[in-house]
């Protein structure tokens, strides 16, 4: 950035001084940013689903009396917080780079944490988590790499239908161990077995067509 243009940004900024270094000034220019960026009211809204992740994750591991419906409103609330903050970041066109890294962190954490502890309670096998653990981990570097080539490699509609998918599952059998506890052993093995295999195979295909996007024949999605 030239330096006359960086002063006068600094200068509205309000923290410009004669004689200030322009190097430095940048970087208090793209630190003030980054923070107006944070503290905006979707990125508070994305912030639940990092607190959310681990509070499931707990209460299920460690239950006690009525525990299993805070877990169900914890994810209920999750669930909505995940629709709401890119709508509320586009109304208050508060769409921002912060926010877009932010998301699918929350999103990552969230449902991880939930499917950590299905697999410590018994409700989901391991290797399920792995492939769940490991697309997500692998879209993250993808993403990087798309950079990299000068790409954007932007939510895709198969890692839409995965995220619905995975909250359906989850759910589900959260909201049946709520409603009928352990009463029902035989439907709700049937009922995991399902859900979360249906969840695992959309993952899988999420990953292999987020892979495709970058490293195949065609071109990211552009925003």
């Amino acid at each position: 950035m030239e330096p006359s243009r960086l002063n006068a940004e600094s200068k509205g900024a309000g923290f410009y001084h004669p004689g200030t270094n322009s190097s430095k000034l940048g970087l208090t220019v793209q630190e003030t940013v980054m923070t107006r960026e944070l503290w905006t009211l979707p990125n508070a809204i994305t912030g639940y689903r990092f607190v959310a992740g681990p509070l499931c994750l707990l209460l299920l591991v460690y239950p006690f009396a009525g525990s299993i419906w805070l877990v169900l409103a914890a994810m209920i609330l999750a669930e909505i917080s995940d629709a709401l903050d890119g709508y509320v970041a586009r109304s208050a066109r508060q769409v921002t780079k912060v926010g877009k890294i932010l998301d699918p962190m929350a999103d990552g954490l969230y449902r991880g944490s939930v499917f950590i502890a299905f697999v410590v309670v018994g409700w989901m096998p391991m290797w399920m988590l792995a492939v769940i653990l490991i697309r997500d981990v692998a879209v993250s570097h993808l993403r990087e790499f798309a950079q990299e080539r000068q790409q954007t490699l932007a939510a895709r509609t198969s890692g839409k239908v995965k995220a619905v998918i995975q909250a359906v599952a989850q759910l589900s059998i959260v909201g049946f161990v709520a409603l009928f506890g352990g009463h029902y052993p035989a439907p709700f093995t049937l009922l995991c077995k399902t859900v979360l295999t249906i969840a695992t195979l959309a993952t899988a295909y999420s990953f292999v067509d987020y892979t495709l996007s970058v490293l195949g024949p065609r071109p990211a999605t552009a925003p």
